[in-house]
């Protein structure tokens, strides 16, 4: 029991510091991505701050990923690197992308809009995180049955905070009344409506994946062949 307990606490623990790293992460992109200049005439031209920004929030996602693997499948199995750093790659894209929509339609109903293609995003993305925590064939499947909840829930959050930060929707007149250390209070009520998605959706892809990995587990030892991994 105690034990159990421990363990419960400790993977709580993880799920919380790989939210933390990827709120952080996704904070300082958008951030920094406040100053990057796109030209057109002479083809795309990023400034440093991009560039900064996005090699910040590829960091701040393989780090996240990593300690994702971590907390499900503990020192058993190793890093698939090659997979990790191929969704690491697909989910800065994502991000980059659903910014440059939101950006590129403009308004309320532009980020909204953009929300639609980054759920889509997240849900190919999740269903893929999904297989490589099982240990599966990457691309077995890219649309799971269980996942779309995942999608939706850090589309929310994400959207959520999307529309605060950049003024869309207003921060009510109280909250200016709380220290916050310095920053904007849109951007701490931003950062905890993201951050509380991300915690939430984190959580349940790492109750999903341990749910699968311990029915793998049970098979395995009525078997009497041991943790196959699928």
């Amino acid at each position: 029991m105690i034990r159990r307990v421990v363990r419960t606490a400790v993977r709580g623990l993880g799920v919380g510091c790989a939210t933390g790293v990827e709120l952080l992460a996704l904070s300082v992109w958008l951030g920094l991505s406040d100053d990057a200049e796109l030209t057109l005439a002479d083809g795309i031209g990023l400034s440093l701050a991009d560039l900064v920004g996005v090699a910040a929030l590829a960091a701040g996602l393989l780090l996240a990923g990593l300690l994702t693997h971590l907390v499900v499948n503990g020192r058993r199995y190793p890093v698939p690197a090659a997979a990790v750093g191929a969704l690491v790659v697909a989910e800065t894209a994502v991000w980059v992308g659903w910014l440059a929509v939101a950006e590129w339609l403009g308004g309320v109903l532009g980020v909204v809009l953009a929300g639609v293609v980054l759920a889509g995003g997240l849900l190919v993305l999740a269903t893929v995180t999904d297989s490589v925590l099982r240990g599966r064939e990457p691309l077995a499947t890219l649309v799971g049955r269980n996942h779309g909840a995942l999608a939706v829930v850090e589309t929310v959050g994400a959207t959520a905070w999307l529309l605060v930060v950049s003024g869309l929707v207003a921060v009510p007149d109280w909250f200016f009344s709380v220290p916050v250390a310095g920053f904007e209070p849109r951007a701490v009520v931003g950062a905890a409506l993201l951050g509380a998605a991300l915690f939430a959706q984190r959580l349940l892809a790492v109750r999903l994946a341990m749910r699968t990995a311990r029915r793998r587990v049970a098979v395995g030892w009525r078997s009497s062949q041991g943790t196959v991994r699928e």
